[in-house]
């Protein structure tokens, strides 16, 4: 209670960019992991929807959801859920937040750990200072979990948070091979090479993306 009475009217204004980016990706699980022991985890469409769009915290003197924190905040800057998405989170605020990220930064849909078995079950505590190092780390775990490359069979399996976000990724056009150069730059090694051969011939390539688990973790590990 006393950490959640500091968080109401704690001042954000003079935060950087990367001070609000750490302290909001741990509040955001800080939220989640709260609520999933005090409520435990949503068993319907409608419970998940209502888990992420009404859970919340007052932070900053706003009440903030796991949504909000989500959207209008961490990813303010970047590509709006598709209406998939939307079914399982709600809606994003129109009104920009003052304390809102101000530049789009694709690893953070990796970051954002929505809880579930298609999320990472490590959750790193975040600071301002080991950010980008931490960022690129948790997209590496997740890129060597999630993608998988048949080259022999011409295939690639993404997580669904590239289809979710395609216009975060390379050149922002959301085309499918547009979304996987832009992952090059987080699979192991050996999947990079594969992934090049296969982009260069492009044709004959299937692009999938594994569905969405909502099967939630009953514990996670300290990244």
């Amino acid at each position: 209670r006393r950490v959640h009475g500091l968080l109401k009217v704690l001042r954000l204004e003079g935060l950087s960019p990367d001070e609000r980016c750490a302290f909001f990706l741990n509040v955001f699980h800080t939220l989640l992991v709260h609520a999933l022991l005090v409520l435990g985890p949503p068993s319907s469409v409608l419970g998940r929807k209502n888990f992420y769009s009404r859970i919340s915290y007052a932070v900053g003197g706003l009440e903030l959801s796991l949504f909000d924190m989500q959207h209008s905040v961490l990813r303010a800057a970047m590509a709006p859920p598709k209406q998939l998405s939307d079914l399982f989170f709600g809606r994003a605020r129109k009104s920009v937040l003052p304390f809102a990220l101000p530049h789009p930064d694709v690893r953070l849909n990796f970051a954002i750990n929505l809880g579930t078995h298609s999320c990472l079950q490590t959750i790193p505590v975040f600071t301002p200072q080991a950010l980008h190092a931490q960022l690129d780390a948790v997209a590496a775990a997740f890129a060597a979990q999630f993608v998988s490359v048949s080259e022999l069979k011409g295939v690639v399996t993404l997580p669904r948070v590239c289809q979710w976000y395609a216009k975060d990724f390379g050149t922002g056009t959301g085309d499918k091979f547009d979304v996987l150069r832009g992952m090059l730059a987080f699979v192991p090694r050996d999947e990079y090479d594969r992934l090049c051969r296969l982009l260069s011939r492009e044709a004959g390539v299937t692009i999938k993306y594994h569905n969405f688990s909502n099967t939630f973790w009953q514990r996670f590990e300290r990244g």
